[in-house]
């Protein structure tokens, strides 16, 4: 498994984790929601060029649950408001989402889990950098990733 892949189902698992947790209720939560600020928002893309968050909110909202033979899942999507990016010099709007799943079979024990993002940075021209990262571990431990962005994922 090469770097990029381990860094994107990484991200998607950490992301997930952080957000939501883990299912262990015998039944589905209600939605999670929570909100922060743009400023935790930092991209690292080609050139070494660097943008941060200065103005805006990233908007998370995620569910998790158990099936009732056992089955954990959980789901969620990372939308930005109004997000302004900066380089430094400067200021750009950032646009996009991150969507996440994934869960655990009761029986087996088989994992599977996913991860998309894609966010573009725009600037009076239209896209000048983007993160479009697809990742995926399937129930057998195959690894689907397909990465055509020139921003590694935040």
């Amino acid at each position: 498994m090469d770097t990029r892949t381990r860094r994107a189902l990484h991200l998607t698992a950490a992301t997930a984790a952080a957000v939501v947790g883990y299912a262990t209720a015998a039944t589905a939560t209600p939605a999670n929601h929570e909100t922060l600020p743009a400023e935790t928002l930092v991209l690292s893309c080609a050139g070494g060029t660097e943008y941060t968050g200065t103005e805006g909110e990233l908007r998370f909202v995620s569910r998790e649950g158990t099936s009732a033979s056992g089955n954990e899942q959980f789901v969620g999507i990372v939308t930005l408001d109004h997000v302004v990016v900066t380089d430094g010099s400067h200021e750009y709007r950032a646009i996009g989402a991150a969507s996440f799943g994934g869960g655990t079979k009761a029986k087996t024990g088989t994992i599977s889990d996913r991860g998309v993002f894609h966010i573009q940075i725009l600037g009076d021209n239209g896209p000048i950098a983007a993160v479009k990262i697809t990742a995926r571990l399937l129930d057998d431990g195959t690894i689907w990733f397909n990465d055509h962005g020139d921003c590694a994922q935040p």
